[in-house]
């Protein structure tokens, strides 16, 4: 929607320019993940279980947000699972639960200069934990979540 919002404005400014020509861009951010993320959680009865992700950011802006949503707000099975979900990017490392009454948990970032996908920069960790309480809590069966991860211009 904010997109769509920034090309309805860029319209409006190429129309009151009149023949001019307009350099403009819409921000634009896009999100990569790496191909040595694991995806799955298997708990095996005792400690806790995590999965990572390593994810690259690229913001026109420099600055984005992202947001991980949870399809079922938690490992969805006999019942539903809380679990943890930490972002690691330049140097910041923030942590929420996913669950029921939290189904999304969002992270604000600013890109480092020159940030590219290239090479290290802007390379970060989306972590996956469930706790082992957690575990031993849920009544025995299977469990799944599908996690959908955005990003937007800030």
């Amino acid at each position: 929607m904010m997109l769509r919002s920034s090309l309805i404005a860029f319209m409006s400014a190429l129309l009151l320019a009149g023949s001019g020509t307009a350099q403009a861009r819409a921000p634009a951010t896009t999100i990569k993940f790496l191909p040595d993320n694991t995806s799955d959680l298997v708990w095996r009865g005792r400690g806790d279980v995590t999965a990572r992700h390593r994810f690259c950011v690229e913001s026109s802006t420099r600055q984005f947000e992202l947001i991980v949503s949870s399809t079922t707000g938690g490992l969805n099975g006999q019942a539903v699972i809380p679990y943890e979900v930490t972002v690691e990017l330049n140097g910041r490392t923030e942590t929420g639960v996913i669950s029921k009454s939290t189904p999304t948990f969002s992270v604000k970032g600013l890109q480092s200069r020159g940030g590219t996908c290239r090479g290290r920069d802007n390379v970060g960790l989306l972590t996956v934990r469930l706790l082992q309480q957690d575990a031993l809590s849920a009544v025995t069966g299977r469990y799944a979540d599908q996690l959908n991860v955005s990003v937007s211009p800030n």
